[in-house]
């Protein structure tokens, strides 16, 4: 059903509001006021009910909450749609493993100039992106990259919102971000995370992504034994514990992984990128070369 903007423009409140509105965010915030409590957003963003900036189009709901339409335009079909209203139900618990069969729905429903946007505001291709099964999940409002064990099952769901924001869907078991479907070839590259993993197998390696600076080492040992692997560092900043020690968690978590990769691998080493780029990915989209990266495998101790 669509809302009536004639009757609206007449300054009148509209008391039997047609609009199924989804609420706003801290996520998702209001687009006028900013906020993320109290206004509404319609299924297909392109109208919004603000509680706090008056417009000519005042409006009452069903549930009596008066507010004023605002008009966002036209909604762009080939960005992903807003996430639906969310009813909050316990997920039985033999429907937890099914991550798999999840996202292989997620990835029926996902469209291909959704996930060219991705690439595009990753600085990735489409290709890297399609290697790794990223798809929309439109229930979660995020991009979800399915998480795999050494033989290639699926066993969670990592979520990044369009904000940078991660979360994994509830249930899931940490694993590996790569392609189950190409042989690795040495040396295989160990980043952090899916889109680090995306932007190294743009330039051709092989690239197998932990889920976290700390996450992997079980299941990297299990599927990388008798390789030659580089951990691929994150520059992170320092961090400070509660005694004020100083810590940098990408840095000695790839140290520690390094330290328990020696003796099951061929060849272990790790290589950070310069200054001023934290990441593997900032690194690629600043220019660097395929050549200039396996030079700093080269050049970089072995463990």
């Amino acid at each position: 059903m669509t809302f009536d903007w004639k009757q609206a423009a007449t300054g009148l409140a509209v008391h039997h509001d047609p609009v199924q509105w989804l609420g706003v965010s801290r996520r998702r915030p209001c687009p006028v006021c900013g906020r993320a409590d109290w206004c509404g957003i319609s299924e297909d963003g392109t109208i919004v009910r603000c509680m706090r900036v008056e417009s000519e189009r005042p409006v009452t709901g069903s549930d009596g909450a008066v507010g004023w339409i605002h008009r966002t335009g036209v909604f762009d079909e080939s960005l992903p749609p807003p996430p639906p209203r969310r009813v909050y139900t316990p997920m039985p618990k033999q429907r937890l493993a099914r991550f798999a069969e999840i996202h292989a729905r997620y990835l029926s429903l996902t469209k291909g100039t959704w996930l060219a946007h991705l690439a595009d505001s990753l600085g990735v291709t489409l290709h890297s992106l399609k290697r790794l099964d990223a798809a929309w999940a439109g229930c979660h409002g995020a991009w979800s990259f399915p998480m795999r064990d050494a033989e290639g099952d699926v066993t969670g769901l990592r979520l990044r919102n369009n904000e940078g924001d991660k979360w994994c869907v509830s249930g899931s078991k940490q694993g590996l971000f790569y392609d189950p479907r190409r042989a690795l070839h040495d040396p295989v590259l160990i980043p952090e995370g899916p889109t680090d993993t995306a932007a190294l197998l743009d330039l051709g390696f092989s690239a197998v992504g932990r889920p976290s600076c700390r996450g992997g080492g079980p299941q990297l040992m299990q599927m990388l034994a008798g390789r030659s692997v580089v951990i691929v560092s994150d520059r992170d900043e320092a961090h400070f514990r509660p005694d004020e020690s100083v810590y940098y968690p990408g840095q000695e978590g790839a140290a520690d992984l390094a330290r328990q990769m020696v003796g099951v691998c061929s060849s272990v080493k790790v290589i950070q990128p310069p200054k001023p780029y934290k990441d593997a990915r900032q690194w690629i989209i600043s220019g660097i070369t395929a050549s200039r990266i396996q030079l700093s495998i080269e050049i970089a101790y072995e463990w």
